[in-house]
């Protein structure tokens, strides 16, 4: 066996990469930078005010950002709304009432702002909710009416105590137009839910529920009941082109349908190539779906082999370890929100590949990244100005069908040679077994050769620990020691 020297390390990178007089890369396969995904973050771009995000939604040049804002002075001072009978049969959104919410009661304003991709505010939607109330995504057509699913949640009290869920048709300022009641005549003890609703291009209401995919005009008439195969989990999606798909699974593997709302037939079932339950799966725009992880955005056509990646965090120097609901405007600008002290709304921009700056890639391997070893790498990255850190995360391998294909991955690439520069040790693997194969690096010479970082700053009794009869493997950047506590006389000295 060629035998490829490697450092392994639970070392924060920084530390070990900035400080260590200088790194040679080894003659191993690499994961170089795609060049074709790197993005440029842009935040605080969009005027919204503190409170949760739940959705986004981009139609035509518009990004719709919902909000809920948990305000009570400010939600007083902006409507006199009852809030516990917001959503009834009787008070719509839009009745003032002359009574203010009481202090005690738990509520929220429901906020939907339409923004030009500048964020520059182009229209505004504002509903009160109660304690009783809820929302279940919107849509948008053409005119710029918008559609929702509200829920108005038993009270227990009196006769008539199950939910209710309403299709609600508002214009762009926020008058309701009118409302559907959805479970009103469902049998006992069925359960009725939805899980996503859009808009199709010819301004239908299309609604994903437990019934099936319920298609409604604009004005609230039905105009068809699609109905799912039974057993599957099912989930319907936009697609490029303004076309609908539909994605089951089984649990241990998912196919693709297209769905011709016209005639409600289901084309044929498509297996999808990746695991789907390892990712965020979001309607598409240039290409039919987008799929997000730790890691990156990736596009999936129908048909296609495997995705495609269209971001990469790493590449993009970004430290978030995930983005939820990507809404792409076109195949170069989407929008996303992350947390980090609360949420955080941020526009992308693809950066052209020839103004991606070269420098010399190490790759760093792993099962599963800890978050603040990504922020890490990322820091370094922004920082260094002459190596790239990119990450190979062999948990990628694994499928529906076997959870530890990745490991077996990591461990032909050992036995051939083919291993990254740096290698992030877990409990899953087998260290012993990696070392004894002389696969690894000695620590003990960088630590003799760097000017910051000297043995003396490490607890001897520690590296002895972590040291092996021939050298030093491995460096933990943090130590436990459990501790039990006990009687003498029942555990003598």
């Amino acid at each position: 066996m060629r035998k490829v020297k490697i450092i392994s390390m639970l070392l924060s990178m920084a530390i070990l990469l900035s400080a260590c007089g200088g790194v040679t890369s080894s003659k191993v396969e690499k994961e170089p930078t795609n060049k074709n995904a790197v993005f440029k973050e842009e935040r605080g771009i969009f005027p919204l005010e503190e409170g949760d995000l739940t959705q986004l939604l981009v139609y035509e040049d518009t990004l719709y950002v919902e909000q809920y804002i948990y305000n009570y002075e400010n939600l007083q001072a902006r409507t006199e709304i009852v809030v516990d009978e917001v959503v009834s049969e009787d008070v719509t959104t839009n009745d003032i009432m002359e009574e203010y919410i009481p202090e005690d009661t738990m509520v929220s304003l429901r906020k939907i702002t339409g923004f030009d991709a500048n964020g520059n505010v182009k229209s505004q939607f504002e509903s009160a909710m109660g304690n009783n109330c809820g929302a279940g995504g919107f849509g948008v057509d053409k005119e710029g009416n918008i559609y929702s699913i509200i829920y108005q949640y038993a009270t227990y009290e009196g006769d008539d105590n199950k939910d209710k869920i309403y299709l609600k048709a508002y214009a762009a300022d926020g008058t309701e137009k009118w409302s559907i009641y959805l479970n009103e005549n469902l049998p006992e003890g069925e359960y009725f839910h939805t899980s996503s609703i859009y808009c199709s291009e010819n301004n239908q209401i299309v609604l994903d529920s437990s019934r099936g995919i319920e298609i409604y005009d604009n004005q609230g008439n039905t105009v068809k009941l699609i109905e799912k195969q039974n057993g599957n989990d099912c989930r319907l999606f936009k697609i490029r082109d303004n076309k609908f798909a539909v994605i089951s699974s089984d649990g241990s593997s998912a196919s693709i349908q297209t769905l011709d709302l016209q005639s409600g037939i289901l084309g044929e079932k498509v297996a999808l190539p990746f695991n789907y339950y390892r990712y965020q799966v979001n309607s598409g725009k240039a290409q039919d779906i987008y799929l997000s992880d730790e890691y990156g955005v990736y596009g999936y056509n129908i048909g296609d082999v495997e995705v495609t990646k269209v971001m990469d965090y790493i590449a993009s120097d970004l430290s978030s370890s995930y983005l939820y609901q990507t809404a792409f405007m076109d195949e170069n600008t989407f929008f996303a929100y992350y947390y980090e002290d609360g949420p955080v709304l941020a526009k992308y921009t693809k950066v052209p590949p020839e103004q991606v700056v070269d420098k010399t890639e190490l790759t760093v391997g792993c099962y599963y990244l800890d978050n603040r070893v990504k922020q890490k790498l990322v820091a370094f990255n922004k920082e260094n100005q002459e190596y790239r850190l990119n990450i190979r995360d062999y948990s990628s391998y694994d499928t529906m069908d076997d959870y530890t294909q990745g490991l077996t991955r990591l461990n032909t690439d050992i036995v051939s040679g083919n291993v990254p520069d740096i290698l992030l040790i877990n409990n899953q693997m087998p260290f012993e077994s990696y070392a004894a194969k002389g696969v690894f690096a000695d620590l003990n010479s960088f630590l003799e050769k760097d000017t910051e970082v000297k043995k003396e700053v490490f607890l001897p009794n520690v590296l002895r620990a972590l040291s092996s009869d021939d050298g030093l493997y491995r460096i933990a950047p943090s130590f436990s020691i459990t501790t039990f506590a006990a009687k003498k006389k029942d555990v003598g000295q």
